[in-house]
């Protein structure tokens, strides 16, 4: 089969039609694999957390920094409760810092124990803004229970 001076430029117009739409595609498979790690890491930073307020852990700073270091995610907020009564260990939007002294209540044996870290997710693909499914930043979190004691 003959190529005819006609068809020397059709390669590189479906190359630049096709090529927008799969840069976009492996943008959007990478920021998937993102978000599913930071939910991953932030459920185990929870599980760990929660771990060491049912061992009888109740310094706050221990725990927020337990938790960052499972985490590994910049701006990471925590909040811990006992018996109905939350304690935020780490809450700031800007970078996440812990709040100094705080003392988490005590729990007896038996009674329940949750801690949630959470996060703010940014979207490196426009691809969510485009359909209007999130709006560029989605807050994704972890939590963890468990009873006092063991």
């Amino acid at each position: 089969m003959r190529r005819t001076a006609r068809d020397d430029g059709s390669a590189a117009v479906e190359f630049a039609l096709v090529f927008p739409i799969l840069l976009l595609l492996i943008s959007a498979i990478i920021d998937f694999g993102r978000l599913y790690f930071e939910q991953a890491a932030l459920s185990g930073a929870a599980r760990e957390g929660v771990r060491l307020v049912a061992l009888g852990k109740t310094d706050g700073d221990t725990v927020a920094g337990t938790v960052s270091d499972a985490a590994g995610i910049s701006g990471l907020r925590v909040k811990v409760e006992v018996n109905g009564v939350w304690t935020t260990l780490q809450d700031d939007m800007a970078g996440g810092t812990a709040v100094s002294g705080v003392t988490i209540p005590d729990c007896t044996p038996g009674d329940a124990v949750t801690v949630v870290s959470y996060a703010t997710f940014t979207f490196w693909t426009p691809l969510p803004n485009l359909f209007g499914v999130f709006g560029g930043q989605e807050t994704i979190g972890g939590k963890g229970v468990m009873r006092c004691g063991g």
